[in-house]
């Protein structure tokens, strides 16, 4: 089954779509997750719900989050804006089940209050770590690329900083793709659709994830860098491991025979 429903809506001409010639089609195509797509979500969010009656909040948050936000973020280049709004109540009435089942013998406003809070013009689910809410997912349009453009045509800046735009990449990838204006921190070179990239921190500590100590590098960059700075860290060649391991016998030998 298709996660996606593509259909296509007569429309007036000054919202049609067109062809490669100009000419109006008379019709706009849309594309949206498709109802088998939904109710799978709904089934897979229900049964996370339910094996958590017994668990507390945050742990059925840490749960939950992740598959909200990557059906959201799968779904964020199509139009899905009225489904993401749709899948936030039903998943918002699974919720409120749960807390029922907890204290069914408790008001619906002490529940509400227990476990929900005000935010920005509407109720999340959470106090200290708030569960992500489906509409909070922008919509990015995929841009096309250019019918003149070629990923063989040497235009690295053009592909650098398309890739900012492009599905694969986390937020924060894409975040430090803008602002590194689509080049490597390392070696300057701009990254390519093939590049594997890698996020680096400025200082020796890997817990700290702030933005001014993150830098995104080529992979190969990023070994570098590390052979680098980290002195202690040394490469082992291919036939160091065959040639320790025959001095060792010697030893060996030669303290047997003494």
């Amino acid at each position: 089954m298709l996660p996606d429903h593509v259909r296509q809506y007569p429309v007036g001409r000054h919202r049609s779509g067109k062809n490669s010639g100009g000419q109006s089609l008379g019709f706009k195509t849309l594309i949206t997750p498709s109802r088998d797509a939904q109710k799978r979500h709904l089934q897979r969010t229900g049964t996370l719900i339910r094996r958590h009656r017994g668990t507390s909040q945050e742990a059925l948050i840490k749960a939950l989050g992740p598959v909200i936000t990557g059906w959201s973020r799968y779904y964020a280049h199509v139009a899905a804006k009225a489904v993401f709004v749709k899948m936030y109540h039903r998943v918002h009435h699974q919720l409120r089940r749960w807390a029922y089942w907890r204290h069914h013998k408790k008001g619906y406003r002490w529940r509400m209050h227990r476990y929900w809070q005000r935010k920005d013009g509407g109720i999340v689910f959470g106090k200290t770590r708030t569960l992500p809410r489906h509409p909070e997912t922008p919509i990015t349009r995929h841009a096309k690329v250019a019918g003149t453009r070629s990923p063989y045509d040497g235009d690295w800046a053009y592909w650098g900083l398309r890739l900012r735009k492009y599905a694969g990449l986390s937020p924060q990838e894409q975040q430090l793709l803008r602002v590194q204006r689509g080049t490597c921190g390392w070696c300057g070179l701009y990254f390519t659709a093939h590049d594997r990239m890698e996020v680096h921190h400025r200082d020796r500590d890997r817990t700290n994830y702030r933005f001014l100590n993150l830098m995104l590098l080529h992979r190969h960059c990023h070994d570098t860098v590390h052979r680098t700075h980290d002195k202690g860290h040394q490469v082992e060649k291919l036939h160091d491991r065959k040639r320790s391991r025959a001095v060792l016998q010697r030893q060996g030998a030669g303290q047997s025979a003494s």
